[in-house]
C-alpha cells in the first residue's frame, strides 16, 4: 500500500540509535547534534523574545491609536501573506547569513500570530475599570499600564504558548 523508503533517504530508529550510541563515531555524532541544537535554540530565543517584545509594544500603540492602526495594520497583514520563503534572500541580504537573519526569522514567524491575540487581550479590558482610571484622572496610558495589561496577560502567555514551535521553526 504504501511505498517502502530505502535506506538512504529514511533510517530507522534502530539506525539512528546505533549512529547516535553504538556506532564508532557515535560521540563525534552526539557532539555535532548537540552543538547544532545549541545553535539553533540560541536563535530561536532570540527571535522569540524579539518577537514578543515587538508584538506587545506593537499591539499597545495599535490599541492606543486607531489611525496607526487602521494605517499599519493593512501592511502588516501584506507582509504575513507572503511566504517566509520568499522573503528569505532579502531578509538574509539586509542582515547577512549570521544570527541576525535567524533571529529576524524566527521573529517574523512570532510577531504576526502573537499581535493578533494580544490585541485582542488588550481590547477585552474591562471599559468600567478604564473609565474608573479615568474618573481619577488617569490618561489613555495609565488605563493601558493599570487595567488592559493586567487583563490582557492571559491571552499574552497564550501567545507565548503558540509562538514556541513558531520560533523554532523560523529558526
Amino acid at each position: 500500500m504504501f511505498p517502502q523508503v530505502g535506506p538512504r533517504v529514511g533510517k530507522s530508529p534502530t539506525d539512528v540509535w546505533s549512529y547516535l550510541f553504538n556506532g564508532p563515531a557515535s560521540h563525534t555524532a552526539r557532539a555535532n547534534l548537540l552543538d547544532n541544537l545549541q545553535i539553533t535554540l540560541r536563535d530561536a530565543a532570540i527571535g522569540f523574545v524579539a518577537g514578543i517584545g515587538a508584538a506587545l509594544i506593537v499591539s499597545a500603540l495599535f490599541v492606543l491609536f486607531s489611525t496607526l492602526e487602521q494605517t499599519l495594520l493593512p501592511i502588516a497583514v501584506l507582509l504575513r501573506s507572503v511566504p517566509l520563503v520568499a522573503m528569505t534572500p532579502i531578509i538574509v541580504l539586509v542582515f547577512g547569513r549570521g544570527l541576525g537573519a535567524v533571529a529576524v526569522m524566527a521573529g517574523i514567524v512570532v510577531f504576526f500570530p502573537a499581535l493578533v491575540m494580544i490585541m485582542a487581550g488588550l481590547r477585552e479590558a474591562p471599559r468600567q475599570a478604564q473609565e474608573l482610571v479615568e474618573a481619577y484622572g488617569g490618561n489613555r496610558w495609565s488605563a493601558l499600564y493599570m487595567v488592559a495589561i493586567p487583563s490582557a496577560l492571559p491571552s499574552v502567555f497564550a501567545a507565548a504558548r503558540i509562538s514556541v514551535p513558531g520560533a523554532l521553526i523560523g529558526a
